[in-house]
């Protein structure tokens, strides 16, 4: 009798975890996941705004709200964006979830306290544009692959939580498609076999300072952007894209560090162009969810809805059609 009632109380813990982990899946599968060929990316807003408005000061202090304020909400101080695929080539579906995480974001505060300035949110495009940013340092911090299983708890922690999570799904084609399993299958492959190496690389390696394309790491924004360039969906890339002006003085080199006092006394604002300015554009988590509900309320779209709540929205729209 005891054991019989150790295996009821196994079942229903067990029943009960389950029920919890698919609660998001069961929405998916009612929802974006009835399209065959799909590019899904699932979008977490910061709890509130990152303040790019403003000057270095005014942004720091958003992110140190975000971090300890409102932590409560959700752990993604900075938002976050993940990836999830799904193919059929009628003989199989194929599903793919994971992200680019990072192993600890307090090592950007080092960073930030050791001197490196905006050089933390340098990308390799910067500086191909830029000959006067071309020899300064990247900073990027230990990364991680973000598992299906741990993605999924989250996911559904936020259907709970108001303003913070929505969804966007581009239809593909099968080979498109396809193409995108295979770039992620080896940025995994990659992530693993570089785990222990003192040549990290992929998810291994976190922050914008990195090429997703050549495998040697992202930032979580980077890494979903990495999968529209492979999809060829070029004119998308402009959902997460971002834009400020960063003045050369608040840059670090190889000589010179920027202090913390010259972050949090430059008058210097971000949206503004000046002289000595350099425009820098990069891929935002919350860009992208605010995109998406514009897209909702006033876009084109295959299909739309609520998530679960009304608070949390979801999109289809249009990749490659043929």
């Amino acid at each position: 009798m005891k054991f019989i009632g150790f295996l009821i109380l196994v079942f229903l813990i067990n029943d009960s975890y389950a029920t919890k982990i698919t609660q998001f899946e069961n929405l998916a599968e009612k929802t974006y996941r009835k399209y065959p060929n799909s590019l899904t990316f699932h979008v977490t807003n910061s709890p509130t705004d990152l303040n790019w408005e403003g000057g270095p000061r005014d942004l720091l202090w958003s992110l140190i709200k975000n971090k300890y304020f409102y932590k409560d909400r959700t752990k993604r101080a900075m938002g976050h964006v993940t990836v999830e695929l799904n193919c059929n080539d009628k003989k199989n579906k194929i599903r793919r979830i994971g992200g680019q995480g990072a192993k600890d974001l307090s090592q950007f505060t080092k960073h930030l306290l050791g001197g490196a300035g905006f050089n933390v949110i340098l990308s390799p495009e910067h500086k191909q544009k830029y000959t006067a940013l071309s020899s300064l340092p990247f900073y990027n911090i230990d990364g991680r692959f973000e598992t299906p299983k741990e993605l999924i708890e989250e996911y559904d922690q936020y259907l709970k939580t108001e303003g913070l999570f929505n969804l966007i799904s581009f239809t593909l084609n099968v080979n498109t498609c396809l193409k995108l399993v295979e770039y992620f299958d080896e940025y995994e492959k990659v992530t693993k076999a570089t785990e222990n190496s003192p040549q990290k690389k992929a998810a291994n390696v976190y922050g914008n300072g990195a090429d997703p394309l050549k495998f040697e790491g992202a930032g979580c924004a980077p890494f979903a952007v990495a999968f529209l360039k492979k999809a060829e969906l070029y004119e998308r890339i402009g959902l997460l894209t971002d834009r400020v002006y960063v003045d050369q003085k608040l840059f670090s080199s190889q000589k010179e560090n920027v202090s913390i006092f010259s972050l949090l006394t430059t008058s210097h604002q971000l949206k503004e162009k000046t002289k000595n300015s350099f425009e820098l554009e990069f891929p935002s988590p919350s860009k992208l969810y605010h995109a998406v509900n514009q897209i909702y309320d006033n876009g084109e779209v295959i299909e739309k809805g609520e998530f679960g709540s009304s608070s949390i929205k979801y999109i289809v729209v249009h990749g490659k059609k043929n």
